[in-house]
C-alpha cells in the first residue's frame, strides 16, 4: 500500500507550505479528511493515524491518531476482505468443526412449544447481545438441539467479528488431567467462550477446582460465555451451587431447562424396533 503521505501530496492535500495560516487551518479542522476515506482506514477497522500537514515534522507532516470512522465501509472491498480474512482465521481457531461450524439457527426445527421456546431464545440472544454481551445456559434433554443453536449463535458470533472459543468439558478436564492447561488458559480469557456438556460427569474435586476457577474469571471479567448441559436445573445445582449460580446470575433471562423426556431426543426419533 503506498504511504499515505504520498496519497496525500498526489491529491493536492497539504500543498502548501507547512506553518502557513491556510495549513494550520487544515490541521485543525482535518475537514478533507472525507473527501479520502480509502485513504485513511488502513485496514484496521476504520482506525489508525492519518498524516496531517502543516505541522512540526522532519517533513512538514505531523502522524495524529484518529478515530475517524468511514460511511463507506461496508462497501469497501479493501476493508472488507480484511474483517474477512479476519473471520476466516478466528473461525478456523475457534475449535468449530464438523456440522457444527456450519449451523444456523433457520435450519433448527421449531413444531413443538418446547423447540420453540428455545428458538425463541436463541434469536432473541443474537438480537440482543451486543448491548451487554450476557451469558446464556441451555440444559435439560440429550438429543432436543442445544447445541445445535449455541453453535447457531457461535457461528453468528463469529460472523460478526467476535472470537469464540470452543470447549467439550469432558475434554478440557482431560487435558487437565493430563497437566496441559493450554486450552483451560484459552478458555479462561476467550473473548468468547462456547462450553458444551458442562458436568456431563460428577466431576471430581480437581475437576471442580479448575471449573470454578474457569468460570469465576470469566464470571468477574464479564467475558461472553455460552454453556449447555444435560442435567437438569436441580442437578446443576446440587453439584456446584456456587458454579451453576455465577452462570445464573450472568444469563438473567437468557436460560432454558428442558424437561427430560426420550420423545424429545432428536437422535432417537428414526429409530426403529426390532
Amino acid at each position: 500500500m503506498e504511504p499515505i503521505g504520498n496519497l496525500l501530496k498526489k491529491s493536492g492535500f497539504g500543498a502548501r507550505e507547512s506553518g502557513s495560516a491556510e495549513a494550520e487551518q487544515d490541521t485543525l479542522t482535518l475537514s478533507q479528511v472525507n473527501e479520502y476515506p480509502c485513504q485513511f482506514c488502513l485496514q484496521q477497522g476504520a482506525r489508525g493515524f492519518v498524516r496531517i500537514p502543516g505541522s512540526k515534522g522532519a517533513d512538514g507532516i505531523r502522524e495524529v491518531e484518529t478515530t475517524y470512522i468511514c460511511q463507506n465501509r461496508h462497501q469497501c472491498q479493501k476493508l472488507g476482505k480484511y474483517f474477512n480474512d479476519y473471520v476466516d482465521r478466528i473461525r478456523i481457531s475457534s475449535g468449530m468443526t464438523g456440522e457444527m461450524k456450519d449451523k444456523t439457527v433457520n435450519q433448527f426445527i421449531a413444531t413443538e412449544p418446547w423447540q420453540q421456546t428455545m428458538k425463541k431464545l436463541a434469536v432473541q440472544y443474537i438480537s440482543e447481545y451486543k448491548n451487554s454481551y450476557p451469558w446464556l445456559l441451555m440444559s435439560g434433554q440429550s438429543g432436543c438441539g442445544k447445541t445445535h443453536l449455541c453453535a447457531a449463535i457461535s457461528n453468528k458470533l463469529l460472523s460478526d467479528g467476535i472470537a469464540v472459543k470452543y470447549t467439550d468439558w469432558l475434554d478440557l478436564m482431560r487435558s487437565i488431567k493430563s497437566f496441559d492447561y493450554r486450552k483451560l488458559e484459552e478458555c479462561r480469557n476467550a473473548r468468547a467462550l462456547f462450553l458444551d456438556d458442562l458436568y456431563k460427569r460428577n466431576p471430581s474435586p480437581e475437576e471442580s477446582k479448575a471449573t470454578m476457577e474457569l468460570i469465576n474469571h470469566r464470571y468477574r471479567n464479564g467475558l461472553l460465555t455460552i454453556v449447555t448441559s444435560e442435567r437438569t436445573a436441580a442437578e446443576l445445582l446440587e453439584i456446584d451451587e456456587a458454579v451453576v449460580g455465577r452462570i445464573i446470575e450472568k444469563c438473567g433471562r437468557n436460560w432454558c431447562a428442558i424437561g427430560k423426556s426420550p420423545e424429545r431426543n432428536y437422535r432417537m426419533a428414526a429409530r426403529h424396533e426390532i
